[in-house]
């Protein structure tokens, strides 16, 4: 709270980060610390971080076989890197096509002057495999995107402090026009922002 006086702290205990067991000191930060200063400050109070668990990045592949499904149902590959990277969002348009946030920036956003790294993929099944195996950039530079609704000549994008509509107004695959709908969100956490615009029943967009 910014009156001080409500402030709650919490600890962790599954040997996940330096925080556990008693807080003796606390620190308080207007920014989120990337890993390598976190470690400095650990190291200065007399911490070492737990050792690395090391494990094998499986393929997309495998990692379907770990999968545990009720009878009857099953999971197909529809895409997976190099084609998408840091997916947060999906959804499917009226001509089959997939739409994909990539909220690469997460989560601690570019360096001070730099653009957002976030990003709109398109992709395309080309043949009808199901595998969608063409993808474009169709927008970039966004800050912290986190949800997408495909909407006429485009898509509906939440890039708190603002909702954009992103259009190709040439059909090219391609944003040309981008524009804001409104503006004015929170951002001081990127878990905790606008995001995700559902369609409703009745043709609203919330």
């Amino acid at each position: 709270a910014k009156d001080g006086k409500n402030l709650f702290f919490a600890g962790r205990s599954d040997k996940f980060a330096l925080l556990e067991g008693k807080l003796d000191e606390i620190s308080l930060y207007d920014r989120a610390l990337p890993t390598e200063e976190v470690m400095k400050h650990a190291r200065a109070a007399g911490l070492e971080p737990p050792p690395a668990k090391q494990s094998r990045a499986l393929s997309p592949e495998e990692s379907q076989k770990t999968l545990h499904l009720p009878p009857g149902l099953r999971v197909e590959l529809v895409a997976c890197e190099p084609e998408v990277q840091s997916p947060v969002a999906m959804a499917f348009d009226e001509r089959g096509r997939l739409w994909v946030v990539e909220m690469i920036d997460y989560p601690n956003g570019p360096k001070p002057g730099e653009p957002g790294q976030s990003r709109i993929k398109l992709l395309r099944d080309l043949d009808g495999d199901g595998r969608f195996e063409e993808a474009r950039v169709f927008a970039d530079k966004l800050l912290f995107a986190n949800g997408l609704i495909p909407y006429r000549d485009g898509v509906i994008v939440t890039a708190a402090p603002e909702i954009l509509w992103l259009r190709d107004t040439d059909d090219d695959g391609v944003c040309d026009k981008r524009e804001v709908l409104y503006k004015g969100f929170a951002t001081g956490n990127p878990q905790l922002r606008v995001s995700h615009p559902i369609l409703l029943p009745d043709g609203r967009i919330c």
